[in-house]
């Protein structure tokens, strides 16, 4: 390689290398040196790592505007999340669609969402549908997972459980943590495939790696019953209080009913009771009925805000 195009290389890359510091640590940056759509997309890349997002939407701002199509895509999630912009749900799909037009996977994508979830435009899962197809071409893994629920459910396509799985399969190979649970799920309930505790153990083994706290409550639930893994009260435990501490309704149900049959745990009813009030509180209907069956059968009544569970 030519000495010179290899010492104005690393030229152009040291100065890239400042120029993305000085976004980092929020630095005033030449106009010269931010005048590539690229250049800014990594500064407002960097911005985001440092938690500026007021800077990051700037850049992203910036670069948008000249052309760069993952930059659209950025500006409308700072406007879906309200993160370095004003919350809208309306501007978000204006730079989704810029973004999409270009036949970026992220664009396509998020015009997916936006259509299926009703978000800033009226619900339509036909058109969702399209859009996730297009960007599943690209093997966007959101977009694959995406299509398995709607193969799922019937939802702009043919009811399909088959391609369900399918879908799921292709998202969960690529690493996609929603999809090994959902895909689990199948395997737990043989939709779409044959039933195998084995592969659903082994799928809601990957996402629970990945904190997704709906496979570690059924990843506990196959522990405390011995679906697929040797029965464990202690290691379901374990799984339900990682995913009760993020606020998981069915992990603190669960828990209760520890407490309450005394499973790795002492017998404590006043404890299961605090739990079933809790997942009531986050949502879990049965348990307003878990606690209200233990206080006819006589416990005692007790303050929420100030009892400590013992377990």
């Amino acid at each position: 390689m030519n000495r010179s195009f290899m010492t104005l290389n690393c030229i152009l890359t040291l100065l890239s290398c400042l120029v993305l510091l000085a976004a980092f640590l929020g630095l005033p940056v030449a106009a010269s040196a931010a005048g590539d759509p690229d250049l800014l997309l990594r500064m407002g890349e960097a911005a985001v790592e440092a938690g500026d997002y007021d800077n990051a939407f700037d850049l992203f701002t910036r670069a948008a505007e000249a052309g760069n199509a993952k930059a659209q895509y950025n500006v409308g999630v700072c406007y879906a999340s309200g993160k370095g912009a004003e919350q809208s749900d309306e501007k978000a799909l204006e730079w989704f669609r810029l973004s999409a037009e270009q036949g970026c996977a992220l664009g396509l994508s998020a015009m997916g969402r936006s259509y299926y979830y009703g978000r800033g435009v009226e619900r339509d899962y036909n058109k969702a549908v399209e859009y996730f197809f297009a960007a599943a071409e690209q093997q966007d893994t959101v977009s694959l997972f995406c299509l398995g629920n709607c193969f799922r459910e019937g939802q702009g396509v043919t009811k399909s459980p088959e391609e369900a799985v399918a879908y799921y399969q292709a998202a969960a190979d690529a690493g996609y943590a929603l999809a090994q649970h959902n895909l689990g799920i199948c395997y737990e309930e043989g939709s779409g495939v044959a039933q195998s505790w084995d592969k659903a153990v082994y799928y809601y083994t990957l996402a629970a790696e990945q904190g997704v706290d709906g496979a570690r409550v059924r990843l506990g639930n196959c522990y405390r019953f011995g679906n697929g893994v040797p029965q464990s009260f202690e290691k379901a435990l374990e799984l339900y209080r990682l995913a009760a501490a993020q606020g998981d309704c069915y992990a603190l149900y669960n828990i209760g009913i520890a407490c309450e049959n005394g499973e790795a745990v002492e017998q404590n009813l006043s404890d299961a009771a605090w739990y079933y009030l809790k997942a009531y509180m986050k949502g879990y209907a049965p348990g307003l009925e878990a606690y209200f069956r233990l206080r006819i059968n006589g416990l005692e009544g007790f303050d929420l805000n100030t009892y400590t569970p013992q377990n």
